[in-house]
């Protein structure tokens, strides 16, 4: 078995996470940094759709923009949305290491974000401030334990690397980061 020390990245939203994480692998070229698929939430795709086609034919279009419709009406998106980021973070947590021989010596995994931080940061917010219903936490709860039972090691973390950041400095980023995607 490989000494693989994954660790994840759960960092409050606007704190400089991307910053970190593009530091961090500057810092260390061999480390297998994994960031949140969050194309993937913005441009969901059926199930299936890989894209055959014909030569000349569009591309198979997105069928949603599942982060954006979780912004718009997040009581009504927030258990979607946690479920297929879940899914999404699971998938990546049990990506095995690159096939480099060099890499896997002294393999360090980052995580953007974790199945862990999925559900006791992003859910459980959901939750407590009413995006996310009993009956929808009693059941990501339930299926989230059970993948965590059923992958058991496969989803083990080494540790947390977490940055505080005051409040004002968290808003400050979050209004300029708001500002410039629009």
């Amino acid at each position: 078995r490989r000494p693989l020390r994954p660790a994840c990245a759960s960092l409050p939203p606007a704190v400089g996470k991307s910053t970190f994480v593009r530091l961090l692998r500057r810092a260390f070229p061999s480390w297998q940094v994994v960031l949140e698929p969050v194309s993937k939430w913005q441009k969901l795709r059926a199930a299936g759709s890989r894209q055959v086609r014909a030569e000349g034919a569009a591309p198979s279009q997105s069928i949603g923009n599942l982060l954006q419709l979780l912004y718009q009406d997040p009581s009504r998106w927030s258990y979607t949305f946690q479920t297929y980021s879940c899914l999404s973070r699971l998938k990546a947590q049990l990506q095995p290491l690159s096939a480099n021989p060099a890499k896997t010596l002294e393999a360090v995994q980052v995580f953007e974000r974790s199945v862990y931080s999925d559900r006791f940061v992003f859910a459980k917010n959901l939750f407590e401030i009413g995006h996310l219903t009993e009956i929808e936490w009693t059941i990501y709860q339930h299926w989230h334990t059970f993948l965590l039972q059923a992958f058991g090691d496969q989803l083990g973390l080494h540790g947390f690397l977490y940055l505080r950041a005051p409040p004002e400095v968290t808003e400050n980023v979050a209004h300029r980061e708001c500002c410039s995607s629009g």
